[in-house]
């Protein structure tokens, strides 16, 4: 039995099997990180608005009462948990 022909075959092989794996997994990457994921699930909605807060937001002087302002105004107070 000739090993050799047999390692050059199995070695071939599973070159041709892991080379159209990677081009498989690289396109696929591509298309996930890129623009073209957003159009291949028709269930996603996307909305946008424009909402104005009255008043001055400061890191400095932020705090829970107006966390509640905000949250009131965007209509998430139920979803807001902590």
């Amino acid at each position: 039995m000739n090993w050799n022909k047999w390692n050059r075959w199995i070695h071939r092989d599973l070159g041709y099997l892991f080379f159209g794996m990677s081009l498989v997994y690289g396109v696929s990457g591509i298309a996930l990180n890129h623009g073209v994921a957003r159009h291949w699930d028709p269930g996603i909605v996307t909305r946008s608005e424009e909402l104005v807060f009255p008043g001055e937001l400061n890191r400095e002087e932020f705090n829970r009462e107006m966390l509640e302002q905000i949250l009131d105004l965007t209509g998430e107070k139920k979803n807001y948990k902590n």
